[in-house]
């Protein structure tokens, strides 16, 4: 039985390779068409759809979605309030998807995903240094960076959770209070081995920059730099320990004190003598690191007073 179209109320389109097309009728959707050629009412309106492009409708996507036909033709994303999801397409980054319902054609373009809880500060292994430091990625992250010069104290909101080495870190960014308290060790190095400014720059300069042991390779570092804050501190330091002796016990003269201390009120006397940072919360970094190294004594408690003591000496005017 042959059947015949009433080309009066009807009309023929196209939808070529690699389109796909919706048909709607008074603005509610009827169907989708695949390529090929198709009659459809002339009260019905086609609006096609590039396969390699993001599906984007104004309509309610989860209605479209009732139609298993349409639904099986896309890859819906779903992103929660506290996620992004980083877009690959064919294995090369695409960019970052925040909140929201996203919708994608099968078929033409290999699209993966992968999300990321912003809950959690830490960033898991599916996200390479290469891809974290992206300009899209940077308004997510917040990067920590300890030179081979420096002991690190990863403090998690006031508490400190782990020391860290040299290197390059990163978080995500969340309600969650993430510092890294740094320590030069080059300070504590002069002081227990008696070492000149000299010596020390210059074994950095020899043995630390660039070198590598145990396959661990350390950056070269800032030469100028570096050479300035070892000799700054260095410049003040009988001001810092005539300060630090007028805060001591007469006893206990700074002398007398162990050397990692003696290096942590050098350190903290240079900052508060040379540098613009507020006098508390220099106190507060120092006896963070006070209580890291020597987590069951007092010394915490001793650095707190002492440095109250010099900082109130050293910038009357903060208090």
């Amino acid at each position: 039985m042959l059947a015949f179209t009433n080309t009066k109320t009807m009309k023929q389109i196209r939808i070529n390779e690699g389109m796909a097309g919706l048909v709607f009728r008074k603005g509610n959707y009827r169907n989708v068409l695949t390529s090929g050629t198709y009659w459809v009412s002339l009260f019905d309106a086609v609006i096609e759809y590039d396969l390699t492009k993001a599906f984007t409708t104004n309509k309610e996507l989860n209605m479209l979605l009732k139609d298993a036909k349409l639904a099986a033709l896309l890859e819906v994303v779903e992103v929660k309030d506290n996620e992004i999801a980083v877009q690959y397409e064919n294995g090369n980054f695409k960019g970052i998807l925040s909140a929201g319902q996203y919708a994608f054609w099968k078929g033409l373009i290999d699209y993966t995903f992968v999300k990321a809880d912003l809950s959690d500060f830490n960033i898991s292994d599916s996200f390479s240094k290469d891809l974290l430091v992206r300009r899209e990625l940077q308004l997510f992250t917040r990067v920590f960076v300890v030179e081979s010069y420096e002991q690190g104290l990863l403090m998690v909101n006031g508490t400190l959770e782990r020391k860290v080495d040299q290197g390059i870190y990163y978080f995500w960014k969340n309600a969650t209070a993430i510092s890294i308290l740094k320590a030069d060790m080059r300070l504590v190095q002069m002081e227990v081995s008696g070492q000149t400014t000299d010596n020390i720059i210059h074994e950095f300069l020899d043995h630390r920059f660039g070198a590598i042991y145990e396959d661990m390779e350390f950056v070269d570092g800032d030469v100028d730099v570096f050479s300035a804050l070892v000799n700054d501190a260095v410049n003040h330091q009988a001001q810092i320990d005539q300060m630090t002796d007028r805060a001591l016990v007469a006893k206990w003269p700074i002398a007398r004190i162990d050397p990692t201390l003696r290096g942590l009120f050098r350190a903290a006397g240079a900052e508060l003598v040379a540098s613009d940072t507020p006098p508390k919360v220099v106190i507060k970094e120092f006896v963070d690191i006070a209580a890291a190294f020597f987590p069951e004594g007092k010394e915490s408690r001793f650095v707190n007073a002492v440095l109250d003591h010099v900082a109130r000496e050293a910038k009357p005017e903060a208090f």
